[in-house]
């Protein structure tokens, strides 16, 4: 198994290192995987409509070379691929890459499916962008609860192709947006961890998790985002105490510092 790591949307905010948008490929035999899809070429052709969505303090690079379908070429592998996609949520700048990728089954929770295609209420109902969702999206059957290897953690198992049907989970994180998952990830036997966990936003900036300060526009847009802020704070909490854990090494979509240390554990 590879695991390869792709920025798939820089997004500045003032006073801040550029935050990312983390992507991550699993390739397997023939299965190629990806973790959510960054801002796509659709999001750049609907820009003003894009650029409305944002928070006003936070930048949008909308770089055509970012695009992730553009990223896996460069890297050898064409859209067609990529055999399946996996979403933490349905935020603007996770699910853009979507319609790039046609071909690939989408993996969700039964949760975040019905935040999708049966929003719940206006918060829910506005997280969502028509251009984003005008193609024909091939859903697998949502992934089915299981039990979890992380206690107090709730766990659903996607129908992915091969061995990764036993290797990757998806782990309800709840608070930053409904339905809102991380995907946690069985590594090879080795030196490193035994588990990568891509928590999606359940947190942003990695100082949430180990209590050090946070640049303030940072900390208030952290809320601001957040669609329950109370049950964000808790699923926070329980990331702290997982990070504290030499078995798992957690990442974020957004923390640059993250994505560095992706990378370095791929070598």
């Amino acid at each position: 198994m590879k695991i390869t790591s792709f920025n798939a949307g820089t997004l500045r905010v003032p006073g801040a290192e550029p935050f990312v948008s983390h992507c991550l490929l699993i390739a397997d035999g023939d299965a190629r995987v990806l973790i959510d899809t960054g801002l796509g070429h659709n999001d750049i052709a609907h820009r003003a409509e894009l650029l409305a969505s944002f928070h006003p303090a936070v930048a949008p690079a909308l770089d055509p070379a970012e695009a992730i379908v553009d990223q896996l070429g460069r890297a050898g592998v064409p859209a067609d691929a990529v055999t399946d996609v996996i979403i933490t949520h349905a935020d603007v700048d996770h699910v853009g890459g979507l319609a790039d990728l046609p071909r690939a089954r989408v993996h969700v929770t039964p949760a975040l499916l019905a935040a999708i295609t049966e929003p719940a209420d206006p918060a829910t109902a506005g997280r969502l962008f028509a251009h984003q969702w005008r193609h024909e999206v091939s859903w697998a059957a949502p992934a089915r609860e299981v039990t979890s290897p992380l206690p107090g953690l709730i766990a659903h198992r996607p129908d992915l192709p091969g061995a990764l049907r036993d290797r990757i989970l998806l782990i309800d994180l709840p608070g930053h947006a409904p339905g809102h998952v991380g995907v946690l990830i069985e590594l090879d036997p080795g030196a490193g961890p035994r588990w990568l966990l891509h928590a999606g936003d359940a947190y942003h900036a990695r100082g949430q998790l180990t209590g050090g300060e946070l640049v303030p526009l940072v900390g208030r847009l952290i809320n601001e985002f957040a669609h329950d802020p109370e049950l964000t704070r808790r699923t926070v909490g329980r990331l702290a105490e997982l990070d504290g854990r030499d078995d798992v090494l957690i990442i974020s979509a957004h923390d640059p510092a993250d994505l560095r240390a992706a990378r370095d554990l791929a070598g």
